[in-house]
């Protein structure tokens, strides 16, 4: 293994930690870890209260979204300064809850489909 001086490996070490890349990596991996657990931890209450394995999934990545959206919001501010994040608000949120089309599942097993 190579084994660096140590003045050598502080001034590397120390420039990496304060460089935008140590910067955009912690960030990346607070995006990893925060989605992981908010997915999980969604995922397997759902799953455990009895909710079927697609609605759980579903409702993971919805609070997948949420937490990534706040992690940009919270953490982001030196890293995404000038750019812009896009985010549905209340009414497009409502409006697209009116527009989905509901099957009832008796009628997805005879072919026959419902719109409400």
């Amino acid at each position: 293994m190579l084994d660096l001086p140590d003045p050598l490996a502080d001034l590397i070490l120390g420039k990496l930690q304060h460089s935008m890349i140590a910067d955009w990596l912690k960030f990346l991996f607070v995006l990893i870890v925060s989605a992981c657990i908010t997915f999980y931890s969604v995922n397997g209450y759902n799953l455990s209260c009895g909710v079927s394995e697609l609605v759980s999934r579903g409702r993971g990545d919805l609070a997948i979204a949420g937490a990534l959206l706040l992690c940009c919001i919270v953490n982001g501010q030196k890293l995404l300064k000038g750019m812009v994040i896009i985010a549905p608000n209340q009414e497009v949120v409502a409006a697209l809850e009116k527009d989905f089309q509901q099957v009832p599942p008796d009628n997805v097993k005879s072919g026959k489909e419902t719109k409400s």
